[in-house]
């Protein structure tokens, strides 16, 4: 898939309007991006452990089960609902 038709799905995808210079700027940044991730896949990582996480993590609540808001509630912003659910489009194939 060329850059920009693969710009176009982004756009389809996250339901933007993208003027045509838009897209070929976003085109272009794109190449900078795979560029950069080529020279990043060209570091020495030899001897280096995986980190799982970058930040410790401290003072974070417990995890326990409260009520939540009323399903009218969550529904009343959402554009579609039906049978009592949020309805998105389809984004995966």
């Amino acid at each position: 898939m060329d850059k920009l038709n693969f710009i176009k799905q982004l756009e389809e995808l996250a339901a933007l309007t993208l003027e045509p210079q838009e897209r070929q700027k976003y085109a272009d940044e794109f190449d900078s991006i795979l560029e950069f991730i080529d020279v990043i896949k060209e570091a020495d990582t030899a001897g280096l452990q995986v980190q799982p996480q970058v930040a410790e993590y401290k003072n974070l609540r417990e995890d326990k089960p409260q009520p939540s808001l009323p399903r009218e509630q969550l529904l009343a912003n959402a554009s579609i609902t039906q049978e009592d659910s949020f309805v998105t489009a389809k984004v995966v194939g």
